[in-house]
Formats: structure tokens, sequence, C-alpha cells
């Protein structure tokens, strides 16, 4: 017998809230298993973790946190590039003038 479950419901946990246990997933040729949470996303995508995950902090979102990561590094990097062609053409321009 495993330890008592830990009622998670209500929670939050980064971008997810605990909606509801889930069941148990226990490892194939594994004796211990794990508590199943189904959680909603800011979002509004539902997904079922873990509740190791969340506890400790490894699962925050249904994967959209990443997505915006992504989203604002590749806008950032194109700022970067575009003030840095200004500064390149603005300096080329001068040059030829003199």
């Amino acid at each position: 017998m495993g330890r008592p479950l830990i009622d998670i419901t209500g929670e939050r946990f980064g971008r997810l809230t605990v909606l509801r246990f889930a069941g148990y997933y226990s490892a194939p040729n594994c004796w211990n298993r794990t508590g199943l949470w189904e959680c909603q996303c800011d979002c509004g995508k539902e997904v079922i973790v873990r509740g190791t995950s969340l506890r400790m902090g490894r699962t925050k979102s249904c994967g959209c946190w990443n997505r915006d990561l992504v989203r604002m590094r590749a806008l950032a990097r194109r700022e970067i590039k575009k003030t840095k062609g200004e500064e390149t053409n603005g300096q080329q321009a001068g040059n030829e003038m003199d």
C-alpha cells in the first residue's frame, strides 16, 4: 500500500488549475504508482498531468507557455535585426555623403 493521495483539487500550478482526480498511472513492470489529475490551462485546454509533476514544478502549462515563449523570442530577434539593419543602413548612407 502506498502513501495516501494528497487532494490538490482547486490548486494552481503555473497556468494550470486542478479540476479533479483522474485515476492512477503505473509504469509497466513497476510496483509504484502516481496520481493523475485533470487540469485546465489558462488558454482553455484541458490536460491530464501526474501529481508529482505538478508539485515538483515540472509541468506548468499545457504547452502553450512554451509556444508563447518561442513566439516572444522570435519577435525579439526580429526587432533586434530590424534595429541593427537600420543602424548599419544609416551609417552607410552617412559615409556616402562624406
